[in-house]
């Protein structure tokens, strides 16, 4: 069925094979019930329906800059979606979501927030999953969220990303999660139709079909934890990533986390970026108290190129709001800071600031040589009592001398962005 080159595929059959033997119960925050199999009303009536309410206002204005004009892309939506979850039959379940973006303000001439499908509403079926539990396996087929540091449903606009897929999840080791995936279409933000990867990614004439392997430890008490993912892109990319983290107490409620992390890439096959080759590596270090964190962190990339963002995700360090810092040669670190004021007497309000330098010693012909700088804002609140659920969230980003506008003399741009959410268990008000 997978054909003898494809690594990820055979990969997640021998992993199937695996967690199959697999005993014991699936853990989760709020598990479905199971019912009768006898029972179809209770199957589709005893499910789990959450309403999603969304608004969102972005304004975001490219500076004028050498050859190029002042851009401003600008947009006011509304909307949200629907996500359900059947009850479960000898393990078995079916799950849907259904997202809209409804246009409320976007001039014409301001497009590229990702808010809106060419600028106008749109709506999309993004999840029709068939699932099923057993022991401490999880089974799940069709169009999905998949969340990983690389590929993932980037849920950050009105829409989120969604795979179709087949995904095996085990947890019988205790501390250990183990996930394969074999991903072979996307739907994007914008979009509300599936597409193969490879016509996504711009070479219609390969499949590129993705396998991705994951192992996820975390020790008692959470003092050491550590990840490792394996990303195969048939005709495409392979890449790495790993990352660790060592939580230790130093008093007062104080806790030190020190993460490192590192990231591999290498063209697989000569398709679509022939002889790419990326490395990157990390530190962090944060100092929490009470919900709140100090933190320092650096990535440093390698020479040989820049990293290849295929999905959208880049796990770096010192990727904040608007710049991943992930170009060839690129060093950068970030200072930054998270205030909960939850002890202060105000449950659900933070603040955070985060700052970023970066540059490259020997930039590319056309590159900017000055050293580019970020600074973001982030107030946010969290509803309590009735409205538990509702978060508002106010972001501003600044950024100057960008390296990776295509200019020799970098380009600065700011960015306002409002974000209203709401999550409502219509279960909550159903009485059920």
């Amino acid at each position: 069925m997978c054909g003898p080159a494809r690594f990820g595929c055979r990969l997640t059959l021998a992993f199937l094979a695996f967690a199959s033997v697999a005993s014991g119960r699936v853990s989760a925050d709020a598990p479905v019930p199971e019912v009768s199999a006898t029972s179809v009303a209770g199957f589709f009536g005893e499910g789990r329906l959450t309403l999603l309410l969304r608004g969102y206002y972005m304004d975001r204005t490219f500076a004028e800059a050498f050859r190029y004009p002042e851009v401003e892309n600008a947009a006011f939506v509304l909307g949200g979606g629907l996500v359900y979850e059947t009850a479960k039959w000898h393990g078995a379940s079916l799950g849907f979501s259904a997202y809209t973006s409804q246009k409320v303000w976007a001039p014409p001439d301001k497009g590229g927030t990702s808010l809106l499908k060419d600028g106008e509403s749109y709506s999309a079926l993004a999840e029709t999953f068939l699932q099923w539990e057993g022991g401490e396996t999880t089974v799940r087929l069709f169009r999905q969220r998949i969340d990983t540091p690389i590929l993932g449903s980037r849920d950050f606009r009105m829409v989120p990303y969604a795979w179709e897929a087949w995904t095996v999840e085990n947890r019988s080791v205790p501390g250990l999660a183990i996930q394969a995936s074999w991903v072979t279409h996307v739907k994007d933000w914008t979009s509300s139709v599936f597409v193969p990867i490879g016509e996504w990614l711009g070479a219609p004439e390969i499949d590129a079909a993705t396998g991705l392997l994951g192992v996820v430890y975390e020790s008692p008490g959470k003092a050491v934890s550590a990840q490792g993912w394996i990303f195969q892109t048939q005709d495409v990319l392979a890449t790495l990533y790993g990352q660790v983290d060592g939580r230790l107490p130093v008093g007062r409620e104080l806790t030190l986390t020190i993460s490192g992390q590192g990231i591999s890439q290498h063209a697989v096959g000569a398709a679509v970026y022939p002889g790419a080759k990326s490395g990157i590596v990390g530190l962090r270090g944060a100092l929490g108290w009470k919900g709140s964190e100090l933190r320092l962190a650096g990535n440093v990339s390698s020479r040989d190129g820049a990293f290849l963002n295929l999905f959208g995700l880049y796990p770096g360090y010192t990727s904040i709001m608007e710049e991943d810092n992930d170009l060839a040669g690129e060093r950068s670190w970030l200072a930054g800071f998270t205030a909960d004021f939850t002890p202060l007497g105000a449950p659900g309000l933070t603040l955070a600031v985060d700052r970023t330098k970066s540059w490259v010693s020997e930039p590319a012909l056309g590159m900017s040589a000055l050293d580019q700088h970020e600074f973001n804002l982030e107030a946010s609140y969290r509803l309590q009592g009735p409205l538990k659920g509702l978060r508002l969230r106010a972001r501003y980003a600044y950024v100057s001398s960008a390296l990776d506008q295509g200019t020799i003399y970098g380009r600065d741009f700011d960015d306002y962005r409002l974000n209203l959410e709401y999550t409502l268990p219509l279960s909550t008000i159903l009485g059920k």
